[in-house]
């Protein structure tokens, strides 16, 4: 499986080249297309269990990532977000 790449941040680094290498980290166009096609599949799966009727009611899955700066934080997390609509749809 395609799996993203991200900067790798070394311990022994100050918090001011932490801070630059963070802010520095771009994605290729390649990287950001394998993103997509990474949320793609979680939404899909997300989505699969999730009862057709709901879904036809608007029911929305969002996919983000999230990143954290603080000690002691993943730095990076995959966050689904899972919208029902409010009355049914009504």
């Amino acid at each position: 499986a395609l799996r993203p790449r991200f900067t790798q941040i070394k311990p022994t680094t100050t918090a001011s080249q932490q801070h630059r290498q963070r802010n520095n980290a771009m994605f290729s166009a390649n990287e950001n297309l394998m993103l997509r096609q990474h949320k793609r599949r979680i939404v899909e799966k997300v989505e699969s269990t999730i009862p057709e009727d709901a879904l036809d009611l608007g029911t929305t899955v969002m996919v983000m990532q999230v990143s954290c700066k603080a000690p002691g934080c993943v730095p990076l997390e995959t966050a689904i977000i899972i919208v029902f609509p409010k009355n049914g749809g009504k």
